[in-house]
């Protein structure tokens, strides 16, 4: 591990993940010891850099906030362009779990929390969700429900199974900004989630074993679905919590006028206009009851 510090910015660090590859992290810090510890699982091809307004803001409030990048993107590129990173969802959900390894073994004993954005929350159950003691997801759900019921329907098979696959064969990787749906991502990452998206149950589609470590998930988890959300409807949300069996999981829905703001939408949760929402609506799930077998 290495570390850089500047005054009052976060600290960067850099973490080895399991095969070796160097993740980037960064650690915003309480100015005395933390009474919670936060790891922060970004959406999909999401920079950490995005979360370090709320970062920042839970560090003013006692608690360590640890965002990340997934390998591939931002800090975690290692100078590489995407179409020369080997990754898919898998890796990127085992960097997930690394991190979190990492911030709970520096958290000598203090509570460990996960904010899984979007795609953050669909792979909590693939990681090292028993060194976390609470879950907040925001955004998440299933996909495939969203795809399959929307006006995406029609077009998505096509657009899954062709167009997409050969966009990424002639750019060498998927250039999401230029085709406007989802972010840039490594080739590897973006087929397997085309893979994902055409099952009904998404991720347990190729993987019907993990259904039994999503089910061992048992920690309290609070699940917020934004009204306004134009990526991921309520059903979508339900979806993925179902995953989640073995959790007491509480669902919410939070409309723009709880989080202070007109619009929030898929991403506007962590985009610091909606910070007048964030001391009644994230805090408490962050900073609430332990895990369940410890009540």
């Amino acid at each position: 591990m290495t570390t850089e510090a500047a005054g009052g910015e976060p600290v960067r660090q850099t973490v080895s993940a399991r095969d070796g590859y160097d993740l980037a992290v960064s650690t915003f810090e309480p100015a005395g010891e933390p009474r919670v510890v936060v790891v922060i699982a970004p959406a999909f091809a999401t920079p950490a850099s995005f979360y370090a307004a709320f970062g920042s803001w839970l560090a003013g409030r006692g608690i360590r906030a640890v965002t990340f990048d997934y390998r591939g993107l931002g800090r975690s590129s290692g100078g590489r362009h995407l179409r020369d990173v080997d990754a898919d969802l898998i890796a990127w959900a085992g960097d997930a779990a690394d991190v979190v390894a990492w911030a709970a073994g520096r958290a000598a004993g203090t509570p460990v929390a996960y904010v899984g954005h979007s795609l953050g929350s669909q792979i909590l159950g693939l990681g090292n969700h028993q060194l976390v003691d609470r879950a907040l997801f925001v955004a998440g759900g299933n996909p495939h429900v969203e795809i399959s019921g929307s006006r995406m329907a029609w077009a998505a098979p096509f657009a899954f199974r062709v167009l997409m696959p050969a966009v990424i064969r002639m750019a060498g990787y998927y250039p999401g900004k230029r085709m406007r749906f989802m972010g840039d991502a490594p080739a590897g990452v973006m087929r397997q989630w085309l893979r994902w998206a055409r099952h009904p149950e998404y991720l347990l589609g190729e993987f019907p074993h993990a259904a039994d470590a999503f089910a061992k998930v048992d920690l309290p988890i609070v699940s917020l679905h934004m009204t306004d959300d134009e990526l991921v409807g309520q059903e979508t949300t339900e979806a993925m919590e179902r995953w989640y069996t073995g959790a007491p999981l509480t669902h919410r829905e939070v409309t723009p006028a709880e989080m202070g703001s007109d619009r929030v939408g898929h991403l506007g949760f962590f985009r610091p206009r909606s910070a007048a929402g964030w001391e009644r609506v994230a805090l408490p799930a962050i900073v609430g009851a332990g895990r369940a077998d410890d009540e």
